[in-house]
């Protein structure tokens, strides 16, 4: 994609049209991980080193996330999927 600035953002996209990198003009680039053959993001991998991480259930629905600083959140979900107030 071309930028107003006239700079260039690239796009990487596997068979499943899932996008696996993003590359900014600088060419710092942001990698996507999937669980399994699905569309739920299991990692993030930043141009910085960091990293943001994230557990799904057999339903898909998030139960964890470890973000880019390390922190740890958990997520209880009821049966209907919502999570727990």
């Amino acid at each position: 994609m071309t930028l107003p600035d006239g700079n260039q953002l690239t796009f990487e996209y596997d068979e499943f049209a899932r996008l696996l990198k993003e590359t900014d003009p600088l060419g710092r680039s942001i990698r996507y991980q999937y669980h399994h053959l699905t569309t739920l993001i299991t990692q993030v991998d930043y141009p910085d080193g960091s990293t943001w991480k994230a557990r799904y259930d057999a339903k898909g629905n998030l139960v964890a996330e470890i973000d880019a600083l390390g922190h740890k959140t958990e997520y209880l979900n009821g049966e209907d999927g919502l999570p727990h107030t």
